[in-house]
């Protein structure tokens, strides 16, 4: 037998001898133990995981965990049906930085793609039918709310700051609900592209909310602060609003033209929006 048929041949029973380890040897009760630790230790947030078991498949070895409730240090609660996590093959591991693909899906939606464990932390993938209601925005926008499914596209890592990278995202058959609004506003179409990091906490280069009451383009800033519903404001909002919708807009103290359109900044804060 040749030398690389040696090499692919004892390649080939090493490769059978760790699956067979993983299918019946690994203690997994205790990796699951070390997972809830160190997401508790890293992040503060507190993970359980129900079941946690091996998934084999052409891409390699992984987990596949189910049953899993994530609390975070507010008390707020997501709850997962299940999770999939593998090695995703990619030149970052020859520069130490482990790339880990991860699928995860649950009440609240979807979400599948690429964690890098660098300095940093990074985050690159897809979230698929997001329910939106689930969302705790109140938390630190108090009265704020919005309904509808999501899709989106994101591109983060962690900086010093906070999040830094892209979020890019298109929703349907919803609702907005704003401090500065006397009624929930429906949208047919709500789209938007915000991007973390730099001199502010978030920058909103566009969201567009299309609706047959309201249409609202929004630009402007979220700035930096260390708690989320301190953080300051600098947002500019353009409506365009139907004849029967104007009477509830001056009634909030918009001024509004006879086409139906206003210009409105929002100051303030997160928790405290000012609208001039």
């Amino acid at each position: 037998m040749s030398r690389p048929l040696k090499t692919t041949g004892i390649a080939l029973a090493g490769a059978a001898l760790v699956a067979g380890f993983i299918v019946v040897g690994f203690p997994y009760d205790r990796l699951g133990d070390c997972i809830e630790a160190a997401v508790r230790r890293e992040t503060g947030v507190a993970l359980a995981i129900g079941t946690l078991e091996p998934s084999l498949g052409l891409a390699g070895p992984g987990l596949r965990a189910s049953g899993l409730r994530l609390r975070w240090p507010d008390g707020e609660v997501l709850a997962l049906d299940a999770a999939r996590l593998r090695p995703a093959w990619s030149l970052s591991w020859l520069q130490g930085a482990p790339a880990i693909r991860v699928q995860l899906g649950g009440p609240i939606g979807e979400a599948d793609g690429i964690v890098t464990l660098n300095e940093s932390g990074a985050w690159n993938g897809e979230l698929r039918r997001v329910d939106l209601a689930q969302l705790p925005i109140d938390s630190f926008a108090s009265g704020a709310a919005i309904e509808g499914v999501a899709d989106a596209v994101v591109d983060l890592r962690l900086g010093d700051a906070g999040p830094e990278g892209h979020l890019s995202f298109e929703a349907h058959a919803g609702s907005v609900a704003l401090p500065a609004f006397p009624v929930p506003l429906p949208y047919e179409r709500l789209s938007g592209e915000i991007e973390f990091g730099g001199d502010a906490f978030a920058t909103v280069q566009s969201f567009n909310l299309e609706g047959p009451l309201v249409s609202a383009e929004v630009t402007g800033s979220v700035r930096h602060a260390p708690v989320p519903a301190n953080a300051p404001l600098a947002l500019s909002v353009t409506l365009r609003a139907q004849p029967g919708v104007r009477p509830l807009l001056e009634s909030a103290g918009l001024r509004v033209s006879r086409e139906g359109n206003a210009r409105i900044s929002v100051g303030g804060t997160l928790s405290n929006p000012v609208v001039r």
